[in-house]
């Protein structure tokens, strides 16, 4: 029997990925679907501990942060998310691999994100929120709360890395098949399907009915 499907929200800070999941969630809780929010960092005890790094109460070099993110991805599998599914619940989560491999790639190749990820589980579907970088950088100047990977220059260029994010064609690369694009190893944990949505001049219930008649929900 096939598992309930397994959905995650990415995009740059200020895109409006958590309001989005969870207005998903809503709805299909509402229309007679169970389902679950989660995010990442999770609330398992490495996500709790990488949360504290990122608003600087604990200290770690960025060059760390990958083996903790992957750390907090396996737990979250194992203890929250893989039980869900199996349970006939839908997953919503707000982040997961595709929001390391924008980030860590200030510290590592990645390819080598890519192999670290090679046996996660996949999810069915990723909705990579975007926005104009106009309005990304007026957002993040509003906020209260500033965490590690804040800055407004660097988002900017996480958002381009989100907005190029795609499912790769295959090439023999090194003996074997490889996902290659431009000459360069990108992601493919998977065979989930991708889209792109753009939250600028909508409203979140029309984020969501975006999401929904993509996945012909």
């Amino acid at each position: 029997m096939a598992r309930s499907p397994f959905i995650v929200l990415e995009g740059a800070d200020a895109t409006g990925g958590t309001t989005a999941s969870k207005g998903l969630v809503k709805y299909l809780n509402e229309h007679g679907t169970e389902a679950v929010w989660t995010k990442e960092p999770s609330d398992g005890l490495i996500g709790r501990y990488i949360k504290k790094i990122l608003r600087g109460e604990e200290l770690m070099d960025e060059a760390g942060m990958l083996s903790l993110f992957l750390a907090d991805r396996w737990d979250h599998i194992c203890n929250f998310i893989r039980p869900h599914l199996e349970q006939g619940e839908v997953v919503v989560c707000d982040r997961y691999y595709v929001s390391t491999w924008v980030y860590q790639q200030d510290s590592y190749p990645p390819e080598i994100i890519e192999c670290l990820h090679s046996k996660i589980l996949p999810p069915d579907y990723v909705f990579i929120l975007t926005c104009p970088p106009e309005i990304v950088a007026e957002r993040l100047r509003q906020r209260e709360v500033q965490e590690r990977y804040d800055d407004t220059e660097k988002q900017l260029k996480y958002a381009k890395l989100y907005s190029d994010f795609s499912r790769p064609s295959f090439a023999m690369r090194g003996g074997g098949r490889a996902p290659v694009e431009a000459g360069k190893i990108i992601p493919t944990v998977g065979v989930e399907k991708v889209f792109h949505i753009s939250t600028a001049n909508v409203t979140p219930p029309e984020v969501v009915a975006d999401m929904l008649r993509m996945m012909k929900i």
